[in-house]
């Protein structure tokens, strides 16, 4: 919950998710698509589904006010993540037990502290997997339209193969480089009683070491099928 802490986990989108959307999708394109999706979201007033209205009573989300079509996909799209729960269950949650439920178990009082604690942690991961998802989601639509598949049906609703492609993309891509940190994604290890209490603070570690480890076998992978 440090000013370090949360300067540190803002270069993760930079760091992590950048070079996996370089190799899916192209540098110069992942590069202006978490640029746009990082202004949108600031546009937006800090949260890229966001249905507060300003002072003119306008929407202050900018995907809300489009009338882009690729926009509207977008916003349904990155709706149907929040509610499976990739872009709000984050490494702040894990730190103040609000991921596994344990935060119930504590007194009324002491379980608001560790929320309000933990706020402006969540806040920055909030950020970084929504623009992670939001970067993701629009180049796999500029895919689906170089493939000629539909995005929206005559009701202006995602067609389900794009909710099923675009939300699979956008969840996938923050699993991978934002990771999660819900419980059921822990490890045997660090689920019992005495995990929880010495590797309380190692499922970030872990799931990095996980994300080198992969991209290690990939690129010796691709050295074998390559010849080089």
């Amino acid at each position: 919950t440090s000013p370090s802490q949360m300067f540190m986990n803002a270069t993760q989108v930079m760091f992590v998710t950048f070079p996996e959307l370089a190799a899916k999708y192209g540098a110069k394109q992942a590069a202006a698509e978490l640029n746009r999706a990082a202004k949108q979201y600031f546009q937006s007033g800090f949260d890229l589904l966001s249905a507060d209205k300003g002072k003119d009573g306008k929407q202050k989300a900018v995907l809300r006010t489009s009338v882009d079509p690729a926009d509207s996909a977008l916003l349904q799209a990155l709706t149907r993540i929040k509610e499976n729960g990739p872009l709000d269950i984050t490494q702040a949650h894990d730190v103040s037990g609000v991921a596994d439920g344990s935060a119930g178990q504590l007194s009324p009082y002491w379980g608001k502290t560790m929320k309000v604690l933990s706020l402006a942690m969540h806040k920055s991961e909030v950020f970084n997997r929504q623009i992670t998802a939001a970067a993701a989601i629009r180049m796999e639509m500029g895919k689906m339209a170089a493939e000629g598949k539909k995005l929206l049906d005559a009701d202006g609703k995602l067609t389900a193969e794009a909710e099923a492609r675009l939300v699979g993309i956008g969840q996938d891509t923050i699993t991978s480089t934002q990771f999660n940190y819900a419980q059921y994604a822990k490890p045997p290890v660090m689920q019992g009683p005495v995990g929880k209490v010495v590797m309380q603070y190692k499922m970030y570690q872990l799931a990095m070491l996980s994300l080198l480890s992969r991209n290690i076998k990939s690129a010796e992978l691709g050295k074998l099928l390559t010849g080089k």
